[in-house]
């Protein structure tokens, strides 16, 4: 089964919509700061090739924070630059969404469709 993964940028924010079936009309949303966006990328890039042993717990970057417990999906949290405590927002999503994510960032682009 195929899926399809939309994103598009919005000021600082970009709208991820993740469709199960590329057939389906029914997505899961999620908004993410183009600031958090730019920071999981250049850890996914750090990593990129690398063996990790999950669960990966509790890795801090400038204004959020990683969990993997799996290899499936990722669960990032808010946290404030300055004061450094949780915000109330997070996401978790498939990990599949990353490399969309990367390839807008690094091509600079308004918004991205991919069949995966």
């Amino acid at each position: 089964m195929k899926k399809k993964i939309k994103i598009k940028q919005t000021n600082d924010i970009l709208e991820v919509n993740y469709f199960e079936d590329i057939d389906d009309y029914r997505y899961r949303l999620w908004r993410v700061p183009i600031s958090v966006a730019k920071n999981i990328t250049e850890w996914t890039s750090e990593i990129e090739g690398k063996v990790l042993e999950l669960p990966i717990k509790n890795v801090r970057l400038k204004d959020s924070e990683i969990i993997l417990y799996t290899g499936k999906s990722i669960y990032v949290k808010k946290v404030d630059e300055k004061y450094g405590y949780y915000e109330i927002i997070g996401w978790d999503m498939p990990v599949e969404i990353l490399q969309a994510i990367k390839e807008m960032i690094n091509d600079n682009l308004m918004e991205i469709e991919k069949i995966i």
